[in-house]
């Protein structure tokens, strides 16, 4: 029994030489899955580099706006305001706080007049429309 087992079973060179055909699938198939992530690399470095130009693009152009914001402050500090000048620029600002609230007042009462029109119209169409149906039913 013990020879015909021998004999019916695989022996151990051909298990593995089996062992070494899975092994080598396996390697061919981790072969084809590191050559895909190669190809998945290269567009994703190129919208790198592109997202990284972008970036220092933005940061040379945060630099320069700081760098005037920094000259309009050096600006503005050496400027001189006298009492006069700051009351003229306070007498300026109430002069067009003031003409804002009347726009916004005669926006308001024109907005109101455009409400009463547009009513107005609403009850002339129906009106109108009351006649037309009397004329119509007249002529019959």
């Amino acid at each position: 029994a013990e020879l015909e087992r021998l004999r019916t079973a695989p022996s151990q060179k051909e298990l593995l030489e089996k062992e070494k055909g899975v092994l080598e699938g396996d390697v061919n198939k981790f072969h084809k899955i590191i050559e895909e992530f190669g190809s998945r690399i290269e567009p994703l470095e190129r919208v790198l580099v592109e997202k990284e130009k972008q970036l220092e693009a933005k940061v040379v152009e945060s630099e320069k706006i700081c760098e005037e914001n920094e000259e309009l402050k050096r600006k503005v500090e050496l400027q001189t305001f006298n009492i006069r000048d700051v009351e003229r620029m306070k007498k300026e600002l109430q002069a067009a706080e003031r003409d804002a609230g009347e726009a916004e007042l005669a926006r308001n009462a024109w907005e109101e007049k455009c409400w009463e029109v547009d009513s107005t119209i609403a009850h002339k169409i129906k009106d109108l429309e009351a006649l037309l149906i009397d004329c119509n039913q007249a002529l019959k």
